[in-house]
């Protein structure tokens, strides 16, 4: 596996689909969705350096070229690998303005209440000794893998604390920059202005009158060396990357490293006769089934004494993404629309079996792609962390 950044050189676009035929404006979405990425891994490494892309007669193999990812990497600092706000995650605040962190879980007692539940699996929610009268705030959409850790261990966390304070980032910034539409003679249209807003990986990391103080960041993906074609390689290099043909510096991520099983994971999953377990999703999942993992599919597949029972899910509303297939002829065509478990979702899991093969489960799902196909865990969908399940 080698681990590369894609770090923009200005911004980086990936448009979110809506046609620009009533209006001038081209948004982009607020992060690529991995097939994407991987579409950029695999044109990479079928190009050459002054060529462009040279292996279309090795498209199917190139189509098996499988990543994990994209995350967000902090390239300053100390951020290191930031994953996505767990969805069991609730932070909010009441009426003195007083924050705090409430952690969603399976509901045993529903009391009276009425709902469209799906058989066999808990609601989700807040224990009634939970409730107060607060409202939901954001707790920021990526949090650094050491908050990130602790609320897999199932650990109160401190929000009075720097981890808090420093360990979480919001929605990254969009910025606008305006075109002009060039004629057969490389003139410009006269009326033909139009604007592309893209993502810029920084924030400010300085006090307020510093404005020229700031962290910057990458995506992060991991690319699997023993799926690339014989003879091919990702390379070091400056080249373009999603919409616009941005450019971004395509390079080998140093003193980088993805975070492995923590020993008191292994201890929880292996102890007893059986352990409840959450498996959060770092990038969008894809289910035949929607929002529900296959029971055959790669995070509830059991076997050799092993059961693996879905209790519970978060899962949000479904994202919905595309893709342009360069493949097709007349210069492609757009791919079909399809819907993804949204990152940060929460699946509550019931293993029971022995313990080598609980631990078995888990040396196969942590930090792995969990969709249903192949092909899409090929696209670096369904990337997953396992932590400890409510008692």
């Amino acid at each position: 596996m080698s681990l590369f950044h894609i770090d923009p050189c200005d911004l980086l676009v990936v448009r979110d689909g809506r046609p620009k035929a009533d209006a001038s404006v081209g948004q982009s979405l607020t992060f690529p969705y991995p097939p994407t990425v991987a579409g950029g891994v695999r044109t990479r490494v079928g190009s050459l350096p002054g060529r462009g892309f040279v292996a279309g007669a090795q498209l199917d193999a190139l189509k098996r070229v499988a990543i994990r990812g994209p995350l967000l990497s902090a390239l300053s600092g100390e951020g290191g690998v930031m994953f996505p706000a767990p969805r069991d995650a609730l932070l909010v605040k009441d009426a003195e303005g007083v924050e705090s962190l409430k952690r969603l879980t399976p509901l045993d007692d529903m009391g009276d209440a009425v709902g469209d539940f799906i058989d066999g699996l808990k609601p989700v929610g807040l224990r009634r000794e939970q409730h107060a009268a607060a409202k939901p705030v954001s707790a920021g959409a990526w949090w650094s893998w050491r908050l990130t850790e602790a609320w897999l261990r199932g650990e109160s966390l401190n929000l009075a604390g720097d981890d808090w304070a420093s360990g979480r980032l919001g929605a990254l910034v969009t910025e606008g920059r305006l075109h002009v539409a060039l004629g057969a003679g490389g003139t410009n249209v006269d009326g033909a202005l139009f604007e592309t807003r893209g993502l810029r990986l920084t924030r400010s990391a300085g006090a307020a009158h510093q404005p020229l103080s700031v962290a910057s960041y990458a995506l992060l993906v991991d690319v699997d060396d023993a799926t690339l074609p014989a003879g091919m390689t990702l390379r070091d290099e400056v080249a373009p990357f999603g919409g616009e043909r941005k450019l971004m510096r395509w390079s080998k991520a140093t003193g980088v490293t993805l975070p492995p099983a923590p020993e008191w994971l292994k201890r929880h999953v292996t102890d007893g006769a059986g352990c409840d377990v959450r498996v959060v999703l770092a990038t969008p999942g894809h289910f035949a089934a929607g929002a529900r993992p296959a029971p055959e599919g790669a995070l509830l597949r059991g076997g050799d004494g092993l059961t693996v029972t879905l209790t519970a899910m978060a899962v949000g509303r479904p994202d919905g993404f595309s893709g342009w297939d360069f493949a097709a002829p007349k210069g492609g065509r757009p791919k079909p629309s399809e819907r993804v478990v949204s990152a940060g979702s929460v699946f509550w899991l019931r293993l029971m079996g022995s313990a080598a093969e609980r631990e078995k489960w888990l040396a196969r799902v942590w930090m792995q792609n969990v969709s249903d196909a192949a092909e899409r865990r090929c696209d670096g969908l369904g990337l997953a962390l396992v932590g400890k399940g409510d008692a």
